[in-house]
């Protein structure tokens, strides 16, 4: 993706993590400005519209939560990925009602995955903006559970996917390797019995590089997904799905295809 054009602010009263991340970003090509506050964030949006906010939960003041609300009275379309180093469930509901494209923990993402999580970021809200006008991929579901592909197969063909299942890792491959179905996008459970999402991942990346792959998993264990993303994973979702957000991850990865 090219970032040159794209411009993120960085809200955060920690002047460190503002220095650090300012360099991080600015170093991947983004142009960067930023603010020690929700108040100042708020009078530099009046003037200056980045592309992205990455916005600190715990401030003074006005914390990250209460700048959320505020900037979403004026805009409700620009992306916004929360930083903080819990996210609680009540947290996540009520920025998720906000419209919050995301959540960073501090210290606990690796440097190249956090670029990764920024970029997915930008990439989804150009999806949404050209979402109409594009037309259905090629969608392949691999998961043990016949419920759940049933399930996600009828959602994707009603908004006009292809959709092939496999019902293991070992299918899946064995569809690959024929070379008779090549999918845009594969959904790829993490948990299964057999060869586990992990161990199919890395055996599609062999046999096709460029196949997105989306890990879905019912775990809530943070350090799988990331596992999923340093084998090559374009994102991971967790269960229970957000099919609007589902579409999007997907929809996102078609579209630079």
């Amino acid at each position: 993706m090219t970032t040159e054009t794209k411009k993120i602010m960085v809200v955060d009263d920690e002047p460190t993590i503002r220095n650090i991340l300012y360099r991080l970003l600015d170093q991947a090509g983004y142009k960067i400005i930023t603010a020690p506050g929700g108040e100042m964030a708020l009078d530099t949006l009046k003037k200056d519209r980045p592309d992205l906010i990455i916005l600190d939960q715990k401030m003074p003041g006005l914390d990250g939560l209460a700048t959320l609300k505020k900037i979403r009275t004026f805009d409700k379309n620009i992306a916004v990925v929360m930083l903080t180093g819990h996210v609680t469930e009540e947290l996540k509901s009520s920025a998720q009602r906000l419209g919050v494209d995301d959540f960073l923990n501090k210290g606990q993402i690796p440097v190249n995955l956090f670029l990764k999580s920024i970029e997915n970021v930008l990439r989804r809200k150009k999806a949404v903006a050209r979402k109409s006008s594009v037309p259905g991929g090629r969608i392949m579901v691999v998961d043990d559970e016949d419920g759940v592909r049933k399930m996600l197969g009828s959602f994707l063909k009603r908004h006009n996917y292809e959709v092939r299942e496999a019902s293991s890792g070992e299918e899946a491959l064995e569809i690959l390797r024929s070379r008779s179905y090549r999918p845009d996008v594969i959904l790829l459970d993490i948990q299964m019995p057999g060869l586990d999402g992990l161990a199919t991942l890395k055996e599609i990346k062999k046999i096709d590089q460029d196949i997105g792959v989306v890990i879905m998993t019912g775990a809530k264990d943070k350090g799988l997904g990331l596992q999923a993303m340093e084998a090559g994973s374009y994102e991971y979702i967790m269960k229970p799905f957000d099919l609007d957000y589902f579409e999007l991850v997907i929809l996102s990865k078609i579209l630079i295809s």
